[in-house]
């Protein structure tokens, strides 16, 4: 008599294929369509959905667990959004600030 609770059969390899992943509109997944930029320790930043702010956001859990991207701080204009993310000390990489610098002072400008 077969086991009913065997784990499934294990995935195919597929390293070397390329795997088209569709961009979402929420706000919390992974694949967001509006990423600014992604920061140290599952931090990043986005333009909302509807182009008013800037939110940097953290992700629910640590790894392992995927979890979902939060909202930790909003924004309004460029200034402010770079002082958050100095406090928060998301600026290690200046390549972060940079693309930080590059956006406009406000979000519904963005092209």
């Amino acid at each position: 008599m077969s086991d009913l609770r065997q784990s499934p059969p294990p995935r195919a390899n597929t390293l070397g294929v390329a795997e088209y992943i569709t961009p979402s509109h929420r706000e919390r997944d992974d694949t967001y369509s509006k990423i600014v930029t992604q920061c140290r320790d599952n931090w990043r930043i986005i333009r909302c959905k509807r182009g008013l702010q800037w939110i940097i956001q953290k992700r629910s859990t640590g790894r392992p667990n995927r979890g979902v991207f939060i909202g930790k701080s909003f924004h309004t204009t460029r200034q402010s959004l770079i002082e958050a993310c100095s406090r928060l000390q998301l600026l290690d990489d200046p390549k972060i600030l940079q693309s930080l610098l590059d956006l406009p002072e406000r979000p519904k400008d963005f092209k």
